[in-house]
């Protein structure tokens, strides 16, 4: 049982992964860097800086009650059946959500995020440096794991694996790639970029976008992209002026791509 919940969490941690990055965590900061424009409902009001402690709550549940607790449950259960490559797809993630997480609103839960499970009182915030301190070392956990893969354990079957189909030279590749992109995070920061250089010379990184980590919502029939679903359910959101001139301005030819014409036959944003 606990093996066929392993594998079947594993493929519904990679949706939930997709779907919050195709949620509110990207369409907010998306509208104040003026790439969208809320044009009604709770998206007009955040468009003028009205916000209201209620417009985040749904991020932070979906990220620590659905997608974290999902995590450490594939890790508990892997640990237990000898599956280090389950282990460490889940560190990997993992990482990702924590970087994306600590990204958006700096200091978050992380050292003590299992007290949101347990029952023992909420978690204290750890700091932004910390969090991306600790990526490294959940990255790193996930590549020692991910050499343990032989002597007949239990690997992901493509099914499971929605975005590496099972491979794991993949795997490797995107935790390697993640932990450069926090590394370079510190780096920035500190201005000694001796190790994410090392990083980088150490390759082992993506080669091309065949190694990309990605969800094609068009593979699953019963499944609806959570970016059309809002455009064209909600639509409470819509392409903005800024990035619509821009890209007029540059004529880049990712312009009719990202936006439709009018019934005048313009490219406009709204503001």
């Amino acid at each position: 049982e606990k093996e066929t919940d392993m594998k079947n969490y594993t493929t519904l941690a990679q949706f939930r992964m997709a779907t919050m990055l195709a949620s509110d965590y990207s369409r907010m900061p998306l509208m104040w860097t003026q790439q969208l424009s809320g044009v009604r409902g709770s998206f007009l009001q955040m468009e003028r800086y009205h916000l209201e402690d209620t417009y985040f709550n749904e991020i932070w549940r979906s990220n620590y009650f659905d997608l974290v607790f999902l995590l450490h449950t594939i890790d508990r259960h892997a640990a237990e059946l000898n599956a280090p490559v389950f282990r460490g797809m889940s560190k990997v993630l993992y990482a990702l959500a924590l970087g994306m997480f600590t990204d958006a609103f700096g200091d978050v839960p992380f050292s003590q995020v299992v007290r949101y499970y347990d029952g023992s009182g909420r978690p204290a915030y750890d700091t932004q440096q910390q969090i991306y301190t600790g990526i490294q070392t959940l990255l790193d956990e996930a590549l020692d794991l991910f050499s343990q893969s032989g002597g007949g354990r239990l690997h992901p079957s493509p099914e499971n694996d929605i975005f590496f189909k099972g491979s794991v030279d993949k795997w490797e590749k995107a935790a390697r790639l993640i932990r450069l992109r926090y590394s370079l995070r510190l780096s920035h920061r500190s201005g000694d970029y001796s190790a994410s250089l090392a990083l980088i010379q150490a390759g082992g990184l993506f080669t091309s976008n065949e190694d990309n980590m990605a969800f094609y919502y068009a593979d699953y029939s019963d499944v609806v992209n959570p970016w059309y679903a809002f455009d064209f359910q909600v639509g409470n959101a819509r392409v903005g002026q800024k990035i619509t001139e821009m890209l007029k301005a540059t004529e880049d030819p990712r312009l009719g791509r990202f936006i439709r014409r009018n019934l005048q036959n313009e490219y406009l944003g709204a503001a």
